[in-house]
């Protein structure tokens, strides 16, 4: 019996089937959570099912990011504007480009234009 509350983003080991998931949505108001597996497949159980489980805390596994298509680049802020280094400097030298952020658009009172 699964005495575990789930948590979102959190990893847990099916020690039944000996499966490795991480929690991704847990809807309180239709009574399910929502896992999916370290093959990237998604599945969903509601809450008595959930107390069936035999589950142990896990770790995330070293290569979880796989079924995500993830990769290290992938770290980076995606809306972040790369600068390229000054001529004459290559990107792997000090000084190299720097990410700067987008600039947020400010926000317009009642009385603006």
């Amino acid at each position: 019996m699964a005495k575990i509350a789930p948590e979102i983003g959190r990893w847990y080991q099916d020690a039944e089937r000996d499966l490795l998931f991480e929690v991704v949505a847990v809807d309180e108001h239709a009574g399910t959570i929502e896992i999916q597996y370290e093959d990237g497949e998604l599945d969903e159980f509601d809450e008595e099912s959930w107390q069936q489980l035999i589950l142990l805390p896990a770790e995330p596994p070293e290569d979880w990011r796989i079924p995500y298509e993830l990769d290290d680049d992938d770290q980076y802020d995606s809306d972040a504007v790369l600068v390229p280094p000054p001529p004459g400097r290559s990107p792997g030298a000090p000084g190299r480009g720097r990410r700067l952020r987008p600039r947020r658009p400010a926000l317009m009172g009642p009385g603006a234009p």
